[in-house]
């Protein structure tokens, strides 16, 4: 063990963060009603709560995303203390040296990754996570417009490193845990720069927490992937890239909002081995949003839990393995994936090249099966990669797939496998290097993504992604009559889709895409269930299940979502 690590245990250590009274409402609906809490060096929190109880919300408020309508937050994780009261003035939002804005709290040491990943599409790898380098102007435009402050500004972070080059500096974007600024269409930086050649040198207490991009993707297993572009990676990989951008800008305290969700088990464990070096090396202190499906891989990490609900915080010790064991075997017997195996009057499973498995059931086998998406010898390749298209000894022979009309298939494939890369060629939004992809015997073929929200062709398919696009300035009823669609639901409010949680805008998603009219031949949903609940993800394979005899339905989902290995038998 380091000789950084304190024997102190967290609940005896240093108050880094202090939220006092925090409330929040929506159009008169309150979501945080006066919450307290306390974080401490080297604290893990599990942050738990039903879809819309407000987790997102009070986490957007802590990274200065959001403003509280009241309250107080003291931020302590550098040598000086920085209290914000709620309501602020309109003079105090003015004041450039202490805003609350995300710069600002970033700079305070505190890091933010996000449901929907936002990676730089244009940059490499490498790049994107040089980008959150220390050092930086941010946001405040005195410091863009005059060029100062930028000491000033990084002297109070755990790791205010420079970047040493060979050359002189190049100019540099700014990092910041907001949502507008990690839009990835953003300028590439100078072709000339040499990240290769940059070493870090922390110039605060707690050295080596930040290293080069090239070593934090070697960790988190993406090796000799540094030149591939933002877009160029699977949903698990910019997940993994994203919460090393995250450390890479030297947060003391980092907020991760479902950081395992799209993950194989290799790339869980690899998320997870990495996050706990650095709380038992570093006294990293963590707060996690997670699946609850995904809440057992925590529990050797997490050391304290946050239950959100009726806008309050009620705080306990984790739960014990055997509770655990017990959780997770009610929510096995009792998930989506168990409905469809009870309600299926067949089960027909093949074996896919690469470690893939495709389910295909099939609930009333009194109709004859059809051909409803029929995909020969696919080959996509991403620069000079091969993504689909090979065989399990990386021939390139071609990807080969059929599901027929009345049928639910389920794709079950490891991170990094390609299933985003499908997805788009299969809904025409990319072109693929060779082969076909036909829907209903009629070839599908590619078309310009713009002007496209819930990406539909012909109304013959209609995909929704693992980050589902909506028109997040309209209202959710807004948001139903643009599809001519009448509202319901739970969902069917005024409030604007930003103000959803991720499982809300997921759940709002998937309802518009099920019950579109015309009824599609095929519906494509990649990684639906991320962001729901038990119950929700049950709720919404009833919906689907309605109209199985006039639709084919293709799920994609990583291993870890219903575990190969317990389906094998």
């Amino acid at each position: 063990m380091s000789a950084t690590v304190s024997n102190l245990a967290p609940s005896q250590s240093a108050v880094v963060l202090r939220a006092s009274g925090l409330r929040k409402s929506f159009g008169g609906q309150t979501v945080l009603d006066g919450v307290d809490v306390e974080l401490r060096r080297g604290e893990v929190v599990l942050l738990e709560g039903e879809n819309g109880s407000g987790k997102t919300t009070l986490l957007n408020i802590l990274t200065g995303n959001l403003e509280a309508d009241s309250g107080t937050i003291r931020y302590s994780a550098n040598s000086h203390a920085t209290d914000f009261h709620f309501p602020r003035s309109w003079l105090q939002n003015f004041n450039l040296f202490n805003r609350f804005s995300p710069d600002t709290i970033a700079r305070q040491g505190f890091g933010r990754t996000w449901q929907d990943v936002r990676l730089f599409d244009s940059l490499s790898l490498r790049d994107n996570i040089a980008v959150g380098q220390q050092d930086q102007r941010g946001e405040n435009p005195l410091f863009a417009l005059f060029g100062f402050g930028n000491r000033f500004m990084a002297g109070n972070s755990l790791v205010a490193g420079d970047i040493i080059e060979d050359e002189p500096k190049k100019r540099k974007l700014a990092p910041s845990c907001s949502r507008d600024s990690a839009n990835p269409r953003t300028t590439e930086p100078s072709g000339n720069s040499d990240h290769s050649k940059s070493t870090y040198a922390p110039n605060g207490s707690r050295p080596g927490i930040t290293s080069s991009p090239d070593k934090m993707l070697a960790q988190l297993g993406l090796e000799g992937r540094e030149h591939s572009s933002g877009d160029m990676i699977s949903l698990g990989q910019s997940k993994r890239v994203a919460i090393a951008r995250a450390i890479a800008a030297g947060a003391k305290v980092l907020f991760l909002d479902e950081p395992l969700a799209g993950l194989d088990r290799n790339g869980i464990d690899e998320v997870l081995g990495m996050l706990s070096k650095l709380v038992a090396e570093h006294e990293l202190t963590i707060v996690i949003i997670e699946h609850v499906f995904n809440q057992t891989h925590l529990h050797d990490l997490v050391t304290t839990r946050w239950q959100l609900a009726n806008g309050k915080i009620a705080i306990s010790e984790p739960k014990q393995s055997s509770q655990i064991t017990r959780d997770s075997k009610t929510a096995e017997q009792s998930n989506w994936f168990q409905l469809l195996s009870n309600v299926a009057e067949e089960i027909i499973t093949e074996r896919l090249p690469r470690g893939a498995k495709l389910t295909r059931f099939r609930i009333d086998k009194r109709y004859v099966p059809k051909p409803a998406l029929e995909i020969k010898k696919l080959v996509i390749r991403r620069g000079k990669r091969t993504v689909i298209g090979l065989d399990e000894v990386g021939r390139e022979t071609g990807f080969n797939l059929r599901i027929n009309d009345g049928e639910i298939a389920i794709l079950e494939a490891p991170n990094g496998w390609g299933k985003s890369s499908l997805v788009q060629v299969v809904l025409g939004l990319t072109q693929a290097d060779s082969g076909c992809v036909n829907q209903r015997r009629m070839p599908v073929s590619f078309q310009p993504r713009f002007l496209k929200q819930l990406h539909r062709i012909d109304c013959n398919t209609f995909g929704v992604l693992s980050d589902p696009s909506l028109f997040s300035t309209f209202r959710v009823n807004e948001n139903y009559r643009v599809a001519n669609l009448i509202p319901r639901g739970s969902l069917a409010s005024n409030k604007r889709v930003c103000d959803l949680s991720g499982g809300q805008r997921k759940m709002l998603a998937l309802d518009i895409a099920i019950h579109f009219e015309p009824t599609p031949h095929v519906l494509i949903l990649d990684e639906p269930f991320n962001a729901l609940d038990e119950s929700t993800s049950i709720e919404i394979m009833h919906r689907i299940l309605q109209f199985t005899n006039s639709m084919a339905t293709f799920i994609m989902v990583p291993t870890s979502y219903i575990g190969m290995e317990e389906n094998d038998s």
